[in-house]
């Protein structure tokens, strides 16, 4: 665009118009952060009421062996409960503000164009532009609390969390995380020009139906009913090619990340049956490495969705 009072890269733009919600930007950064440790705290109280089930004889009053763990686990449950409705609460006072200030932002930007930029553009290919930034904005600023600092968070705890366990456990599963992650990055690369791509189609194709619409007088007196028909279902078949070889990209690359997952899950339990066999680690540090691991793999499956 000519016009340049707005950052034109995506981390500067977001960032000035975060400025005003830092409050709520800090509130959900630390809820994030506590729920990372809870990823781990609830299956290492798990190994700890199964090796305390284990360790416990005909004689010994469970409830009373069980207490702590026990109520722990109880209030860690209600308590991520609350945080997560605190956070909806942040969300909901924080994103609906921070996307009306990028379309006023943005509606003021456009209005200081030149008479030229408005007769090469489509009025309604302009508009999803503007919908389209605010959105994709909010999105972003989502995924950085719902995916990328919370499950990084997460891993990293998971880590030392498995580390108390067996120093081998945590190693195989950092290597795969950094293997995961950089295979999620590599296979993002040809879906993230095809989502560029059919965005434009899209916006291409929504501009010109308003346009046609808004138009429909003329269109009716020139008798160019037609031609503006084959114009559009030409925009339509365009986008749906990229749909389609957005699928297929898509798919492709969710096939390889599965794999990945399956294989480690083939891996710790291969290694935890060998380990167990020879009393390296206990029962519940079968069932904490196994829940980790699983959870794990939920958060990088986010994670790289986000990538």
């Amino acid at each position: 665009m000519e016009n340049t009072s707005l950052p034109t890269t995506p981390v500067p733009f977001i960032v000035r118009f975060l400025k005003p919600y830092g409050r709520y930007f800090f509130g959900l950064a630390a809820i994030g952060a506590l729920w990372s440790l809870e990823l781990s705290l609830r299956p290492y109280l798990i190994k700890v009421m199964l090796d305390r089930l284990a360790e416990a004889t005909v004689e010994d009053n469970l409830f009373y062996r069980l207490a702590v763990p026990i109520g722990t686990y109880i209030a860690v449950i209600f308590s991520t409960t609350i945080l997560f409705r605190v956070y909806d609460y942040l969300t909901l006072k924080f994103l609906p503000g921070f996307n009306r200030d990028i379309v006023l932002a943005l509606i003021d930007y456009t209005e200081k164009h030149s008479h030229s930029f408005f007769q090469n553009h489509f009025g309604g290919s302009i508009a999803n532009k503007i919908s389209e930034t605010a959105d994709a904005s909010e999105k972003i600023v989502e995924a950085m609390f719902d995916r990328f600092l919370p499950h990084i968070l997460a891993l990293i705890v998971a880590c030392y969390t498995m580390s108390t366990v067996h120093f081998h456990l945590a190693l195989i599963l950092a290597v795969w995380a950094i293997c995961f992650v950089f295979c999620g990055h590599y296979f993002s690369k040809k879906p993230h020009e095809l989502s560029v791509e059919l965005a434009e189609s899209q916006s291409k194709l929504m501009g010109k139906i308003i346009d046609s619409i808004s138009n429909m007088l003329t269109i009716r007196l020139f008798a160019r009913q037609r031609y503006e028909y084959g114009y559009i279902a030409g925009q339509v078949t365009r986008k749906t090619e990229k749909a389609e070889e957005l699928g297929w990209s898509a798919l492709k690359r969710h096939s390889a990340l599965q794999t990945a997952a399956n294989l480690l899950v083939a891996v710790l339990l291969c290694y935890l049956i060998y380990a167990r066999q020879r009393g390296m680690v206990t029962l519940g540090d079968f069932a904490l490495i196994l829940t980790l691991s699983i959870s794990i793999i939920d958060s990088l499956w986010h994670l790289s969705n986000g990538l």
